[in-house]
């Protein structure tokens, strides 16, 4: 629960770690963005959920080059 809304896209079970592929909008385009999470994690494609940025945050251009890496 947090204040940026968003959709999951896809749900990645790597035993150990999940990825959590997602979808939020951002000034009328769509985002995504792919968090890194402990198991167990319950979210299915097309839910909608509510999320908050922890930890490190990698940031890409449009050409999926790194362009920063934030600690929050």
């Amino acid at each position: 629960d947090g204040p940026i809304p968003a959709r999951i896209r896809l749900v990645e079970d790597l035993g150990s770690e999940m990825f959590v592929h997602l979808v939020i909008d951002h000034e009328g385009e769509e985002r995504r963005i792919v968090a890194k999470l402990e198991p167990p994690f319950a979210g299915q494609p097309d839910e909608k959920v509510r999320l908050s940025l922890r930890g490190t945050v990698h940031l890409f251009d449009a050409t999926e080059a790194r362009r920063a890496t934030v600690t929050l």
